[in-house]
């Protein structure tokens, strides 16, 4: 999707900005000049935002993924931009700076989610997402036990589901002894 995006709006820049001032050459230029650094943030935000930031929040880790946000845009990104737009005016650079400035905070962002994605124990944060679920399906069958009164009775027409732990987390179906009231 968005590398699709990104193609297209490359491709397509000059008429892209058409579409939006048709009458004033000035801004249409100036248009087509920043979507190629606009196409850079669609596709490093495809990366860092919407996909490491996501399984990594999936993962319950989302302390460092939020510094590294914090840091990169508000502490690198945003300034720089600011600082080429309207502080170095040497360069001329205008609305072309702020998009540098963005795009030089979502690389930093997407380097450092990819390096902190790659340091982590993959096999132990399966484990856990594993007793999570795990844990929530007991809770699940548990409430309904309850709804259904309790006990030995069935929780469905094949039989109960019971949860054990032994070495790992795994799930035993039994049929059930005693029948549904």
């Amino acid at each position: 999707g968005a590398f699709t995006l990104s193609a297209l709006l490359l491709i397509f820049r000059h008429e892209w900005a058409t579409l939006f001032s048709p009458n004033d050459a000035n801004a249409s230029t100036l248009i087509a000049h920043c979507l190629p650094l606009v196409c850079i943030y669609i596709w490093l935000d495809a990366i860092g935002i919407g996909c490491l930031n996501s399984i990594l929040r999936a993962c319950g880790k989302v302390l460092v993924p939020g510094g590294i946000n914090l840091c990169s845009f508000y502490v690198v990104g945003l300034p720089l931009g600011y600082y080429l737009a309207f502080r170095w005016t040497d360069l001329h650079l205008g609305l072309t700076a702020l998009w540098m400035g963005l795009d030089t905070g979502m690389s930093i962002m997407t380097l450092g989610l990819i390096i902190y994605f790659a340091s982590l124990d993959w096999p132990q944060i399966s484990k856990l997402a594993q007793e999570r679920a795990w844990e929530k399906r007991a809770q699940h069958l548990q409430g309904s036990a309850a709804h259904c009164g309790g006990g030995g009775q069935t929780l469905e027409a094949g039989g109960q589901y019971t949860l054990r732990k032994a070495g790992g987390v795994r799930r035993e179906r039994e049929r059930a002894t005693t029948p549904h009231k």
